[in-house]
């Protein structure tokens, strides 16, 4: 490590014995802390001023160890040489091989930065390679493609062609500037969505008047709505509607609702007492949401409908003069597990479960317990309930 503190310092011909002299030396020298700096930066260098820091700082118990008798090691061969040697001097030599280990250790540290350096340097070289010979081989499968006049004269528009593999030209409405002639602005129009014509969608007119009564201020159902109007309101068969928040399920459920009030209308007067509709909805806040919902819009019938709910306990008497009852899985899973619920089961028709993509969750064990207990009740008496199953988000069965 001296080696290298002499190099670094111009004293090339100074060897580690000699600088340990020569440091020796200064300290030993009645010169001042503040001026055997200089003298001690020259002989070590800058890169060993913690080192010149500890010496100032025992300078004086190096001096006192200098000062005494130096032991001479006779050799018992006249012909080997002589060892001289001093606690101070050795004591140097020790922090002088720690200094050269830290600047090792220094050294070696920028070695890997600088390496790293390259290495990141070599990987933009390669990836900037890449990029060139994918746009030059691009630009090649272009060059044989022709263009629409909407895309004539334009890279983009070559980039298309060539990707595809076939002639392709922008839409219609097109808008295409030079923003300073430094880029070009492409605004492509929004694609017109396919929606059912005017007189496609199911009119509410067409409704008997008693279920005209659950759609006032609606001339027409939507689109996902007249899709499933046949098979909501004109059978009785099971039915799984997957559509988007905000598509309409709620009026698809309606439908099914007005089904069956249809089916039990004697004479043009609904009986009250020949069938009850549940509603099962995910959560209770929910569940007391639809229950004034329907409530409105069923009123007219002379429906009662009701929250059946934990927080929300019917009297038997309640329950039997409630048509559609709103509850949550839980709550209606204890219900059908009890025996003293079977008159109120056997008076079920139609069974809605809102969001039942609850299914792949914690609680989907207990949808599935009320959906297989309805389908034993259905084969067990022969009777019919039906199931309809409302989801925004259902995965794919798999």
């Amino acid at each position: 490590m001296l080696e290298q503190h002499t190099i670094a310092t111009g004293s090339a011909g100074l060897g580690v014995a000699d600088l340990v002299t020569a440091v020796a030396g200064v300290l030993c020298s009645k010169s001042a802390d503040e001026l055997i700096q200089g003298e001690l930066l020259e002989l070590l260098g800058f890169e060993a001023f913690d080192l010149m820091g500890e010496l100032i700082g025992c300078r004086a118990e190096l001096k006192h160890e200098l000062s005494k008798p130096v032991a001479v090691t006779k050799p018992s061969n006249p012909m080997s040489q002589v060892t001289i040697s001093s606690r101070a001097e050795k004591k140097l030599s020790q922090r002088a091989k720690k200094q050269q280990l830290k600047l090792k250790n220094q050294e070696g540290y920028q070695q890997d930065v600088d390496m790293a350096q390259q290495l990141n340097l070599e990987e933009m070289r390669l990836a900037q390679q890449a990029r060139e010979q994918a746009l030059s081989r691009i630009s090649q499968g272009a060059s044989g493609l022709s263009l629409d006049s909407n895309a004539a004269d334009s890279s983009f528009g070559a980039v298309l062609n060539a990707a595809a593999g076939k002639k392709i030209s922008l839409p219609a409405g097109t808008e295409r500037v030079t923003v300073k002639g430094v880029y070009e602005e492409v605004t492509i129009p929004p694609p017109s969505t396919s929606s059912l014509a005017e007189t496609e969608r199911v009119p509410i007119d067409v409704l008997p008047e008693y279920a005209q009564l659950a759609f006032q201020g609606t001339t027409h159902l939507n689109r996902i709505q007249s899709i499933v109007f046949d098979t909501a309101y004109h059978s009785n068969e099971n039915m799984l509607i997957c559509a988007p928040t905000g598509a309409g399920k709620t009026n698809c459920a309606m439908l099914t609702v007005l089904h069956e009030v249809g089916a039990n209308l004697q004479g043009g007067v609904l009986d009250l007492q020949k069938f009850k509709i549940v509603y099962i909805a995910p959560m209770k806040a929910l569940a007391a949401e639809m229950a004034a919902t329907f409530q409105r819009r069923l009123g007219g019938l002379g429906m009662q409908v009701r929250e059946y709910t934990g927080d929300m306990q019917l009297s038997k008497k309640e329950v039997e003069s409630t048509q559609m009852l709103v509850s949550t899985p839980e709550k209606w899973d204890v219900v059908t597990r009890k025996s003293s619920g079977d008159d109120l089961i056997s008076l079920v028709k139609l069974i809605i479960i809102d969001e039942v993509h609850l299914l792949h969750d914690d609680r989907g064990t207990v949808i599935e317990s009320i959906v297989a207990r309805t389908l034993r009740q259905v084969e067990s008496t022969q009777s019919m309930i039906r199931i309809v199953g409302l989801s925004a988000t259902l995965p794919n069965y798999q």
